[in-house]
């Protein structure tokens, strides 16, 4: 039994809350073993698409934010269609929007260019205007990942901006995503990438930039911010999941990002407060792909999340208060207030 409240939060994240180290490990090998099969089957014939080979690992697992049960890997995959053109009219480019994506001959048209390929587009990839129908692409990968061995027996299906592979072998499912690699016609840079919007378009879309927001927080706060995230994504799944996994973190990180709190337990209390307002909030999403990260929630759904996550903060309050005093024990039995019966007493 722990003695300190301290000890008792890293006990907990260890044994409740984090990944478990080993399985983490098996899910880079089958992921890795995953990028390489499915590269050989979309590059075995000299038809487009084709894959560039370049693989952005994205979401929660990626970040390192994901909680116990591994249960969802996000993979984006960088396709080959040759240059392709960005619609004037789709000046959505440069926000959040769907755009209209279609090869074209030469590069540098309207400013930007993917990743050049001497290959032509079959015509089936394309929609009455010439458009390069996204629908079609997660269709034929679909095709091709059913035709590979090892995955005769998984559950390969299409969610509309994804190939979803339900493994027999693991509890966790892939979650693949095709991407358009845009490059700046300048500089050669890429800007950002075009993914699936669900309709056959394709959206803009940078989780690099969502990655790199996390990564930066959580230098300047000393490592400790993204096991604090993991502990308010136990908490928000404990509530039933009032608030999707993505929104929340980005609500801690623009919680405690112009400071970090020193003492584990006033920052988990900052968060909780900051978060409870945050929700009644528009909340931009970092990589771009929507406007707004928030706008599935109801106003009676944000008032019922505001009402737990002020709860919670008032028993970590609590709980300070009895770090102070020096009671420990009474601390936890704050804290179980917040993360259930199998957060650990103190001794």
């Amino acid at each position: 039994m722990p003695r300190t409240i301290y000890a008792a939060l890293s006990e907990f994240s260890a044994e409740q809350v984090d990944l478990d180290s080993s399985q983490v490990e098996q899910a880079r090998t089958s992921r890795n073993f995953l990028r390489s099969s499915l590269i050989s089957a979309m590059n075995a014939g000299p038809a487009l698409p084709r894959l560039t080979g370049g693989m952005i690992h994205f979401g929660s697992f990626a970040r390192k934010t994901k909680i116990r049960p591994l249960d969802d890997i996000d993979l984006m995959f960088l396709i080959d269609v040759g240059e392709v053109k960005i619609a004037p009219s789709a000046q959505a480019f440069l926000t959040p929007g769907a755009l209209d994506v279609s090869p074209a001959t030469r590069s540098g048209l309207d400013g930007f260019s993917s990743v050049p390929s001497q290959h032509a587009v079959p015509a089936r990839f394309l929609n009455a205007a010439g458009q390069f129908n996204s629908t079609v692409v997660l269709n034929e990968i679909r095709g091709r990942l059913q035709r590979i061995h090892q995955y005769r027996n998984s559950d390969v299906a299409r969610n509309g901006v994804a190939v979803v592979v339900n493994l027999t072998s693991y509890p966790w499912v892939y979650d693949i995503v095709p991407a358009l690699e845009i490059r700046t016609a300048v500089t050669g840079q890429t800007e950002a990438f075009a993914i699936p919007d669900g309709a056959g378009g394709w959206q803009r879309s940078d989780p690099r930039a969502d990655a790199r927001q996390l990564s930066e927080l959580n230098q300047s706060s000393g490592g400790r911010l993204l096991r604090l995230i993991r502990l308010v994504k136990f908490w928000n799944a404990r509530q039933g999941h009032p608030v999707r996994s993505h929104h929340l973190e980005v609500l801690c990180v623009r919680a405690l990002r112009f400071t970090y709190p020193l003492d584990p337990l006033v920052a988990l209390q900052t968060c909780f407060s900051e978060i409870a307002q945050r929700v009644q909030q528009p909340c931009p999403d970092p990589a771009g792909a929507v406007q707004d990260l928030s706008r599935y929630l109801s106003w009676e759904g944000r008032q019922r999340f505001s009402v737990l996550a002020d709860q919670a903060a008032e028993s970590v309050r609590r709980a300070s208060s009895f770090v102070a005093l020096g009671s420990h024990t009474s601390a936890a039995r704050e804290l179980q207030q917040v993360f259930g019966p199998l957060f650990p007493s103190c001794a």
